[in-house]
């Protein structure tokens, strides 16, 4: 039995190395060359697939320009970094743009964003969960909030996430 087994192994390792060394012309499929015992099958014919692709669901959300339901996205962003002592303070935004490049930016009216803060106080973890209400191209969430604390004995942070929300897509 072990020597019949060895030599399956065997065929189907000639197989390969016989499909390995006659390369088909470019632009022509490889298919490939068998022992007799073998029945060949066609390759299966790819499609094209990006890692760009838009998301299936949009999300809408009323334009401050002309009330009309527009395609939204939500970008988080730390901003004015300020060192004092030992602590890193930084003004926490939300952003909004009609692009997944986020370029042009969006004038958005009454929508609901939905963030999560993590973060350690010194002695625990903790894990909260808010929601507010923007209009305008951008909200400013934290004006020059410690995000970072540490002077050798003590160490604190806090980070700021984006969860998804009905009007808008998050960019975190």
């Amino acid at each position: 039995m072990r020597k019949l087994f060895l030599f399956f192994c065997f065929l189907l390792l000639a197989g390969i190395q016989l499909t390995m060394a006659s390369p088909a012309p470019s632009g022509t499929p490889a298919i490939p060359v068998f022992p007799d015992f073998a029945i060949p099958v066609k390759p299966r014919q790819t499609v094209p697939f990006s890692l760009q692709a838009t998301p299936s669901i949009p999300f809408m959300a009323k334009s401050a320009g002309n009330g009309l339901p527009t395609l939204v996205y939500a970008l988080k962003s730390y901003e004015n970094y300020t060192n004092i002592g030992g602590g890193l303070y930084v003004d926490v935004y939300i952003r909004f743009y009609q692009d997944d490049a986020c370029t042009i930016p969006a004038n958005v009216s009454g929508i609901t964003i939905n963030y999560m803060i993590n973060g350690f106080n010194g002695y625990n973890t903790y894990q909260n969960f808010y929601s507010v209400s923007a209009s305008g191209d951008y909200i400013l969430l934290e004006y020059q909030n410690e995000y970072d604390y540490a002077d050798g004995s003590v160490q604190r942070y806090r980070d700021y996430h984006l969860l998804s929300g009905p009007d808008y897509i998050p960019y975190d």
